[in-house]
């Protein structure tokens, strides 16, 4: 491992230019990136040149390969009743979600975890370079169970070493919590995925015609 105590932000915006290329030939793009800072809803001023800096994206975006993925925490999870992320504490998170699909983030997918020992569940970003790789963020419980089996030793007992996560887990990343649909639904305007997807609708619309189906 290549341990450095140093300013993340400097270090990829002093590497990495908008297109792609290395100012340093020593420097190769990085296939995973994993990111952990302060909270979204902490308020100082570094907050903000983390959460709202589109240079320090857009270098993240730059120094990945073509297939990477970007995760990153997003602080404590909204409630039921919480506001749009953009009106109360959490604009920050509000706001890095909108850039890091500006830079070209092409799939992102938010999920909640209860095991990080915060008293509270936590919320997680996971962020794709290329559409074509959240295939494998919808892979089926089997389908997860068997790459845990192929990449990951099991312990003496031949049990898998991992505590938390297996393809039941998985699965359940699959959906946001309740809790995110809600905020993102109480942004304004309303998103329009919101007026036909979200919870139960009486569709308004005619039924199809039978001249519409084939046997």
């Amino acid at each position: 491992a290549d341990v450095r105590y140093e300013d993340a932000l400097a270090w990829f915006m002093d590497r990495f230019t908008e297109d792609g290329s290395k100012k340093d030939a020593g420097d190769d793009p990085f296939d995973v990136i994993v990111m952990d800072a302060l909270d979204p809803q902490d308020n100082v001023p570094f907050a903000k040149a983390l959460y709202d800096n589109i240079d320090f994206l857009r270098a993240l975006y730059d120094g990945m390969t073509d297939n990477g993925v970007i995760v990153m925490q997003l602080g404590e999870s909204p409630a039921h009743t919480d506001p749009a992320d953009s009106f109360g504490i959490d604009e920050n998170r509000a706001v890095i979600t909108k850039l890091i699909n500006e830079v070209g983030f092409e799939s992102m997918h938010i999920y909640e975890e209860s095991h990080s020992g915060f008293g509270y569940p936590w919320s997680y970003l996971v962020a794709f370079k290329s559409y074509s790789n959240r295939v494998n963020w919808y892979l089926t419980e089997a389908e997860v169970e068997i790459h845990i089996h192929d990449r990951i030793l099991p312990d003496e007992e031949g049990k898998s070493t991992l505590k938390y996560f297996d393809g039941a887990t998985m699965a359940s990343y699959q959906v946001p919590h309740k809790g995110f649909e809600n905020v993102f639904c109480r942004q304004v305007p309303m998103p329009e995925e919101c007026i036909y997807f979200q919870g139960y609708r009486v569709r308004d619309d005619d039924n199809a015609p039978v001249t519409s189906f084939e046997l």
